[in-house]
């Protein structure tokens, strides 16, 4: 492990993003300088990549506890799970998962009662990074996929993202998403949930915390990595806190051809985090946020605000990331 200084993007309260539904507040993203111990690119999944990061193995949180371990009065019922929920894990004992939201974006045009566009339009484009969000960047390309493009034009540089804020919001369950990562360096894909407004009055992250269930910056740094996270006292940038894992390596960005499932299973107790079915970290870091938040699904240009991306000028764009669908379960009693 070296321990190098960066610049990781944090996400601070409250700034507006341009919604294209009512004028929304939502989160968007301040820089704070942490030292972080970073692992080589070839790190094995688990890993903690984040602030005050802990050799592979480490119990990472106050109460963590290792995969598969029977957590308590609520251990996980052994029944088998449905072969059309493959992906999701199995329920609480005397629970059973009800879908709570869905999109599995049929049609040619993004359902605005589901989702807010974020950013501007070509003619207004709105700052973002090292480039500009505007909703020409989200669409759906008539074959069941939500498309977050990244394109260039005239020497500037444009992706965006889309949430369910103002439309959407849920404490705890599953959260997954099927997504085909992009495919080059200088931008990452990131599936995220956010807290509503800057509510965070206590330390910790009970009150609030950034998930970030998946991020993809590849570059020279970190090629084909996933990456999770947990942020949370984002109030004041001197006071933020994070810490993150490295979920695995997929093949090159180039050769990527398939759909990946990337969830986190938000308990009242703890996070679990899952790549393509597997767990790959649980965790109570910061504690565990216990208020409603909102997904949020987004494309990112910079190298100046995480080094683990290269340059956009060395991408071959146009560029984009696929999402098959959004699902999100909660658990009822049965």
């Amino acid at each position: 492990m070296r321990r190098i200084m960066l610049l990781l993007p944090l996400v601070v309260a409250s700034c507006n993003l341009n919604a294209d539904a009512s004028s929304t507040d939502v989160l968007a993203s301040a820089d704070s300088t942490l030292d972080l111990d970073m692992a080589s690119p070839d790190v094995a999944p688990g890993t903690d990549v984040g602030l005050d990061a802990v050799d592979p193995g480490t119990d990472v949180g106050p109460d963590a506890v290792a995969p598969g371990t029977d957590v308590g009065p609520d251990a996980v019922d052994p029944r088998a799970i449905p072969a059309d929920q493959a992906f999701l894990p199995e329920p609480l004992v005397g629970k059973k998962w009800v879908m709570t939201f869905n999109d599995e974006f049929d049609g040619t045009t993004l359902d605005l009662t589901k989702w807010t566009r974020y950013g501007g339009t070509m003619d207004s484009p709105q700052p973002r990074r090292d480039g500009y969000w505007v909703h020409e960047a989200v669409t759906l390309d008539g074959m069941g996929h939500a498309a977050i493009t990244t394109f260039e034009k005239d020497g500037k540089y444009y992706d965006g993202g889309f949430g369910t804020d103002g439309k959407f919001n849920q404490a705890f369950g599953y959260w997954e998403a099927r997504v085909l990562l992009q495919k080059d360096e200088g931008h990452w894909f990131g599936w995220w949930l956010m807290p509503f407004g800057s509510s965070q009055q206590v330390p910790g992250g009970t009150d609030g915390a950034e998930i970030d269930i998946a991020e993809t910056p590849y570059g020279k740094v970190a090629p084909s990595q996933i990456q999770s996270a947990v942020h949370w006292d984002m109030g004041e940038a001197d006071d933020a806190k994070s810490r993150g894992v490295n979920l695995g390596t997929l093949p090159p960005p180039a050769d990527q051809t398939a759909f990946h499932s990337l969830a986190v299973w938000w308990r009242s107790d703890m996070y679990i985090f899952y790549l393509d079915g597997v767990e790959t970290w649980r965790t109570t870091v910061g504690g565990v946020c216990q208020v409603p938040e909102y997904a949020i699904l987004t494309d990112e240009i910079s190298n100046s605000t995480w080094v683990m991306t290269d340059a956009i000028e060395n991408a071959k764009l146009p560029d984009r990331t696929l999402i098959d669908y959004v699902r999100v379960f909660a658990l009822e009693d049965k």
